[in-house]
């Protein structure tokens, strides 16, 4: 009787450390699923394509950027032009 107690301690024991192991998996295991289901949510809203887009016009906006201020001087450049034919116009 002495030998089946001391090994039910035993297997109780081990049940115990098993179940202390098993907590943070199963917690683990529930964020796994959240992330896998915004990721789905998220393909499904159509993120990963335009993320994509967004990408590949980066390298055109940095582009674009180096090139504003001489348009936007040509573009004053026009408008003043515009301006003074209107008020030519006008007598």
């Amino acid at each position: 009787m002495h030998a089946l107690e001391t090994d039910l301690r035993n297997i109780r024991r081990v049940a115990d450390a098993l179940s202390a192991r098993l907590l943070p998996l199963e917690k683990e295991l529930g964020l796994a699923q959240a992330a896998e289901a915004r990721i789905a949510e998220a393909v499904r809203l159509g993120h990963p394509q335009r993320y994509a887009v967004a990408s590949g016009l980066r390298p055109q906006t940095a582009a674009d950027e180096k090139n504003r201020p001489s348009q936007e001087r040509r573009h004053r450049e026009l408008q003043e032009q515009y301006d003074k034919l209107a008020r030519d116009a006008q007598g």
